[in-house]
């Protein structure tokens, strides 16, 4: 989870100067309840920038990254049991705002909406495909795990940049895409026939839930090559 979370701060980071998008694909309705809470944060210098191709700056100096470690409870709120890839989940909407109405009216300071990088299989780019396994939830049954997600901070409190939060109090929901198998190989598992694996991603909101940004925090270097020191 740690890479994963390494690796969501610099696609992140992207969002910033470029949009990447996923491929479209209709959220599917799902029995899944998602409750978040925050494990820790972290304080992140946002780089390097580039000019088109130009290097400007090593570290922004007008934004930072303040970066939740998320543990997660996926509660089956269904009335028939759900099967899900533990450990598969990655957050691929984060949305930010100033009070609870504010959210429930889709009056966001902070929006990303990008979702993560998938490769040409189909998977998240960074997934540990080792440690996932398949659970089967009965109704009420509820599953624990951690994932990740970064907020853009502006440094000045005089001038509010776009895409950024300033220091205060605020509410943060995020949306978590979580691999499920299809119907048609989860009837041959039950049946304990082999079938190549067949899945698709669901799409799963979280509660709201408030958060401090402070003033000045020290900031860290959260790259990979720092923290492989």
């Amino acid at each position: 989870m740690v890479g994963r979370v390494i690796l969501l701060i610099f696609v992140a980071c992207a969002f910033l100067a470029i949009a990447q998008g996923n491929p479209a694909q209709e959220p599917e309705k799902t029995a899944l309840e998602l409750k978040i809470a925050i494990e820790s944060t972290q304080f992140c210098q946002v780089g390097p920038v580039f000019h088109g191709s130009t290097l400007v700056a090593e570290v922004d100096k007008d934004t930072y990254g303040e970066n939740f470690k998320l543990a997660t409870r996926y509660t089956n709120k269904g009335e028939t049991p759900v099967t899900i890839f533990v450990g598969s989940d990655a957050v691929a909407v984060t949305r930010v705002a100033r009070s609870v109405e504010d959210m429930s009216a889709g009056r966001y300071e902070f929006e990303y909406n990008e979702g993560p990088l998938f490769g040409g299989d189909g998977k998240i780019l960074g997934e540990d495909l080792k440690r996932e396994h398949p659970k089967v939830l009965a109704p009420g049954e509820s599953v624990d795990g951690e994932s990740g997600a970064v907020v853009f901070v502006g440094r000045s409190e005089l001038v509010k940049l776009p895409k950024t939060v300033t220091s205060g109090k605020h509410f943060l929901r995020v949306e978590a895409l979580v691999r499920v198998p299809d119907k048609d190989t989860a009837d041959q598992q039950k049946r304990g026939q082999g079938q190549e694996e067949k899945f698709h991603w669901i799409s799963v909101p979280s509660q709201v839930i408030p958060f401090e940004v402070p003033v000045n925090p020290k900031l860290e270097d959260c790259s990979p090559k720092s923290n492989a020191k």
